[in-house]
C-alpha cells in the first residue's frame, strides 16, 4: 500500500480535547505517582542522555511538564515541550517557571 499524502478526515475529528480534559488529569494524577516519574526520567537519563545536562530535550505531548520539571530539578538546561492544549502548558509554566521552552502545537 502506498503511503497517503494527505491525513485521513476521519482521524482529524477533533476528539482529543473531550477526552484529555481535567477528569483525566484527576484520573492520571492518581495513577501516575511521583515514584514512576523519577523512575521514567531516570530511565532518559540513563538511556538518551547519559548525564550531559545541555543535550536538547523535546518532550512531545509534554502536558502538565512532570518529565520537565524533574529533568529542570536535576540541571538539565536545554529543555522544550510541546503540547497542544493551552490549559496543560499554563499548568507547566506555572509549575515550572520559565526553565522551560513551552511550544503550544499539535503534533499529528
Amino acid at each position: 500500500m502506498a503511503p497517503r499524502s494527505e491525513p485521513r478526515s476521519d482521524i482529524l475529528e477533533d476528539w482529543a480535547p473531550s477526552f484529555y480534559d481535567h477528569t483525566y488529569l484527576a484520573v492520571t494524577e492518581a495513577l501516575v505517582t511521583p515514584q514512576r516519574t523519577e523512575a521514567e526520567v531516570r530511565f532518559l537519563e540513563q538511556v538518551l542522555l547519559r548525564q550531559r545536562k545541555d543535550l536538547p530535550v523535546l518532550d512531545l505531548c509534554c502536558g502538565t511538564g512532570r518529565h520537565l520539571e524533574l529533568l529542570a530539578d536535576q540541571g538539565y538546561t536545554n529543555l522544550t515541550g510541546l503540547d497542544r492544549f493551552e490549559d496543560y502548558l499554563v499548568e507547566a509554566d506555572r509549575t515550572l517557571g520559565g526553565r522551560v521552552e513551552l511550544v503550544q502545537q499539535d503534533v499529528r
